[in-house]
């Protein structure tokens, strides 16, 4: 028999209780959790992971700041 905590950790990939919960939506609807890189533009979020190569360089470009979650 398995400790519960082992079944949840195979099952989930990590504990239940310690359950992963995004900390802010950016402006386009992606979920950004503890960790994730974004900028930061006129009170606007971008998630930098969901934005095309060439929207990162605009952003870069024009001053946005590069934070992290």
């Amino acid at each position: 028999m398995d400790h519960p905590m082992i079944r949840e950790m195979e099952t989930w990939g990590y504990p239940k209780e310690y359950e992963h919960r995004h900390v802010f939506t950016d402006d386009f609807g992606n979920e950004v959790y503890k960790g994730d890189e974004y900028f930061e533009m006129d009170d606007h979020r971008y998630l930098i992971e969901a934005i095309s190569d060439d929207a990162f360089i605009i952003l870069e470009r024009h001053g946005a700041d590069r934070r992290m979650a």
